[in-house]
């Protein structure tokens, strides 16, 4: 088993900073090439004051992703994080 460590993403709604995006599915298209099976997101995945996780949402249930389970552990901009946020069955 090998796992991927993240962390200081800082995503935001995708129109306002596209870039976080490409860097994050940068990060997942590397994991699927080296084929490594779980990334822990060890704080700050979001932006302060993010609510709305759509995006990410819609990033990690591409088919490509699928064989990356995503762990997240809230850092202190993600006070509010929950995993019944996530409709993405890799995302916990």
């Amino acid at each position: 088993m090998k796992i991927a460590i993240t962390a200081d993403c800082h995503l935001t709604k995708i129109e306002d900073h596209p870039e976080r995006y490409q860097a994050f599915e940068n990060i997942l298209d590397q994991l699927v090439e080296r084929q490594i099976e779980i990334l822990l997101v060890a704080g700050d995945l979001f932006d302060k004051g993010m609510t709305n996780y759509a995006d990410f949402d819609k990033v990690c249930r591409r088919k490509k992703y699928q064989v990356i389970q995503i762990y997240i552990l809230p850092g202190n901009h993600d006070p509010d994080l929950e995993a019944g946020h996530f409709t993405s069955k890799n995302v916990h």
